[in-house]
């Protein structure tokens, strides 16, 4: 009764025949009743050639994936569901890694372009800076007082600037 009534999905059922093929349970309890052979019937057959693990197999137009074993008493216990209801789940997964794919890219996409902007910002700044002082505006003044490197380079070059403020006037009061 365990076997007849079990059911996976809307099309997986399982049936159990003897060793001579003869249903012993089975959902549809005709073939029970008439002790029904189907040691032709696709899953059976390729289970009885040897076939092992998963057996795919067309069941009058029907693509099915199945699975057979023996049992202790030499019965063949089958569980069988049709390939579409099979595969749905392994569609699911696959359609929710690609969204899920997507929306990290675009996750670290968008991260990358704000870290970009909080990083190229202060150094564009800073070679502005950099430019004014190499043609000798001393005045040019640095506001970048972060504590990472770039404000390790900010810094240096407000000690650079300090550095060629003095040696300037150094130079003019010996003039």
């Amino acid at each position: 009764k365990l076997v007849a009534t079990w059911k996976q999905g809307k099309t997986g059922f399982a049936f159990l025949v003897d060793e001579k093929g003869k249903v012993v349970s089975h959902k549809v309890e005709e073939y029970v009743i008439q002790q029904t052979n189907l040691s032709e019937y696709p899953l059976i057959a390729a289970f009885k050639k040897g076939q092992n693990g998963m057996i795919y197999f067309n069941d009058r137009g029907t693509m099915r994936v199945g699975y057979a074993k023996e049992t202790k008493y030499g019965w063949i216990l089958a569980m069988q569901q049709d390939m579409s209801e099979t595969l749905r789940v392994l569609s699911q997964t696959a359609t929710f890694t690609y969204i899920l794919l997507g929306i990290t890219a675009l996750v670290v996409i968008i991260i990358a372009w704000f870290l970009g902007k909080a990083i190229g910002a202060p150094i564009k700044k800073l070679t502005e800076i950099a430019e004014r002082i190499s043609v000798g505006d001393m005045g040019a003044e640095i506001k970048i007082r972060s504590r990472d490197e770039i404000g390790n380079l900010a810094e240096a070059i407000l000690r650079m600037q300090d550095s060629l403020r003095l040696a300037i006037e150094r130079l003019r009061r010996r003039q």
